[in-house]
């Protein structure tokens, strides 16, 4: 699996009302996707594959991820081009991140490869 950046939020809105609100604001459409009575939903271009869904994270260092509900994942979509493509993918994930703190939907918080904290909200 390829280098991700992920944003969790902390909202009390249904999964499927979250996503809506995102998708007004990147005038994108989402793909809702289950699998095994998992469900999230999904977005794909010819760069990067985003996906939006509750998680399981446990806390680790500085990150509480356990006080975030959705997880909204951003990873590239094909690897043979990684360096070439990761400064969108953070570019994308800045964009998608710095929306959400303007409806002042919730905390926030961004982080890379579930390893570094890059950003709170």
């Amino acid at each position: 699996m390829s280098r991700t950046i992920d944003i969790f939020v902390s909202t009390p809105k249904a999964l499927s009302n979250f996503v809506y609100e995102i998708e007004a604001h990147l005038n994108l459409k989402f793909k809702l996707m289950s699998d095994q009575g998992e469900i999230w939903y999904e977005y794909q271009n010819d760069l990067l594959i985003v996906t939006i869904g509750e998680h399981t994270f446990e806390n680790d260092r500085d990150m509480n991820f356990e006080s975030y509900r959705f997880d909204i994942s951003i990873y590239q979509k094909k690897i043979n081009i990684q360096n070439q493509n990761e400064l969108q993918i953070l570019n994308f994930a800045y964009l998608i991140f710095n929306i959400l703190k303007s409806t002042n939907i919730g905390q926030l918080m961004m982080v890379d490869d579930l390893q570094n904290k890059i950003e709170e909200y």
